[in-house]
């Protein structure tokens, strides 16, 4: 297995968070959650949750996407200029 450290090392912040936001933005629908959201980020910062059990909770949503590839593609081109420069 190979692993990169992508976030603040090759891109220029946390895609997580970017792509969070970026979803949030598209689709304001997804803000009915805003409490589980809040919840989640709560047991998160009391050390409840882990940071992976965190993100798997936050983007509960991805499966409903069938074209979530088409998603992800939106993004990147958006936010392709916080990619850093080798």
């Amino acid at each position: 297995m190979v692993g990169y450290d992508f976030d603040k090392t090759i891109y220029d912040g946390d895609s997580s968070t970017d792509f969070f936001i970026y979803m949030i933005l598209t689709r304001p629908y997804l803000l009915i959650f805003t409490l589980w959201y809040l919840l989640v980020l709560a047991l998160y910062g009391m050390k409840i949750l882990s940071k992976k059990r965190t993100k798997e909770c936050l983007f509960f949503f991805i499966p409903w996407y069938s074209n979530i590839d088409k998603i992800v593609d939106k993004f990147w081109a958006r936010n392709a200029n916080k990619i850093k420069d080798w």
